[in-house]
């Protein structure tokens, strides 16, 4: 039993450190929206603006935190989070990645299209 505390207090721990690394990129303007329709789509629905983003990247806790750290699925050297934030009471998927120059790359931004796994919230909170 002990290990499985063991094993989520090291998940906990590694959430926390990307979310710290997130933060610090996201404070020193190290970030960037990959360009895709879904994503400018989103912000268009949302009535943001993409300089908007960070506010949303700053406020992501360990309760948002759905996935990861995962493999690229196409062979690039990144890891990615995913998160599921709330904004303006819509619940938002956040696919995140810091790449090898320290940038934190956001592929997705845009509603959540399926049910999100919360693992640090209680079932009450989702």
């Amino acid at each position: 039993m002990a290990m499985e505390g063991s094993c989520a207090s090291d998940r906990e721990q590694a959430v926390d450190d990307f979310l710290l690394s997130m933060r610090l990129r996201v404070a020193e303007g190290k970030w960037q929206l990959i360009n895709r329709e879904k994503n400018l789509q989103a912000l268009s629905d949302l009535n943001m603006l993409v300089s908007e983003i960070p506010d949303v990247l700053r406020t992501i806790s360990r309760k948002d935190y759905c996935d990861g750290p995962l493999p690229d699925d196409k062979g690039r050297p990144l890891e990615w989070w995913v998160f599921g934030p709330q904004y303006l009471g819509q619940t938002l998927y956040v696919k995140v990645a810091i790449n090898r120059l320290g940038w934190l790359v956001c592929m997705s931004f845009h509603r959540n299209q399926f049910p999100l796994r919360y693992p640090f919230r209680e079932a009450s909170e989702e």
